[in-house]
Parts: C-alpha cells; structure tokens; sequence
C-alpha cells in the first residue's frame, strides 16, 4: 500500500510540473494569464477592467440587458461620451455606420453615457445624429469599471475573449475603427 501511494503522489507530482512548464512556455514563454491549450481568442481575460471588459450587466437606455453572456466572444466597442460633448457628436456619425455595417458580424458596440438628460432629450439626440447602437446611461459603477476616462470621448475595444485592444481618448474614426474591427474579426 505505501508503495502505491508513493508512487500515485510522484506521478501527481510530475503532472503539476508538466502542467506548470507547459503554462509558463506557451506563447514563446509570454505569460499572459493561464491559457492551458487555449490560443489568445478562446481564452477568458482575467486582468483587472478596464484592461478586461468588465464582468457586469450594462443597461440600455430602452431596458435592454447585456450581461456578460451576451458580450462573451463578441467583439465589444465601449465608446464613453456625453451629449454636451462636441467631438463625441462629430465622431457618432462614423460609430453608427461602422456599427451598423459590423454588428451581424459579431460586434457590439455600446455608448457609455456619461450626462443626467431626460429620457425625452435622449430620444431628441438619438434621432438627430441616427444612434443605431444601445446607450447606457453610465452610472458610478460602469465609471469606476472603466477607471474614469479623463476625456471625452474615450473609447476602448475588446477582443472575443474580453482583453482589451483598443483603447484611446479623443476621436476614433471609421477608419480606425474599422482596421481595429477587421483584425480582430480575423483572429
């Protein structure tokens, strides 16, 4: 019997060890989480937001849900802005077209109010520059997910297993976006 036990904790052993090197080596020995067989796409992020798409519910401003179900392996693009903002309304108008050029092909994309407006003056914004993608009235919560962006707007982008790829204050344009989109949609 002590034998056999012996011999089961050795071979426990070297498994942990095989497991541990196999970890630490993949990816040309770059650690970026474990990743146990999974290539970069398939893995789960597991740093803290906002270089991980946080693990929350975001709610839009018409009470539809996004859980991180929903957002698992999308693409997600979170553009924070505020109806106030000049150059968040210059660059709204690329938003909605790559969003809807892109959104049945795995993307969504959420607009991250930052502003207390009516739900009338929303709906009055919305129409006029043609938002096409959910809002989500930013609460102290989603702020603090996001680490407070210090301009507005900021926008950041996410690959299918929720690292963060993009990230950048000021204006992104259909060009850039696009590009960032295309790639990640390839991996």
């Amino acid at each position: 019997m002590k034998g056999s036990a012996a011999i089961a904790a050795a071979v426990a052993v070297l498994a942990g060890i095989l497991v541990f090197v196999f970890v630490q080596f993949q990816h040309g020995g770059e650690r970026r989480g474990m990743k146990v067989g999974l290539g970069r796409a398939e893995a789960a992020c597991n740093e803290e937001a906002p270089r991980c798409l946080p693990k929350m519910t975001f709610l839009d401003s018409k009470g539809n849900a996004y859980p991180p179900q929903a957002l698992a392996n999308k693409v997600v693009v979170v553009n924070v802005w505020a109806t106030w903002c000049r150059p968040c309304a210059i660059e709204i108008p690329d938003l909605v077209d790559v969003y809807g050029r892109y959104k049945d092909r795995g993307v969504v994309l959420l607009g991250l109010m930052t502003d207390d407006v009516s739900g009338s003056e929303l709906e009055r914004f919305a129409t006029q520059y043609g938002i096409n993608y959910p809002i989500v009235p930013a609460d102290g919560e989603i702020m603090r997910a996001f680490d407070y962006p210090q301009a507005l707007p900021t926008t950041f982008v996410y690959d299918r297993s929720g690292h963060m790829r993009y990230g950048r204050p000021g204006l992104i344009t259909d060009d850039q976006l696009e590009a960032t989109l295309d790639q990640l949609l390839g991996e």
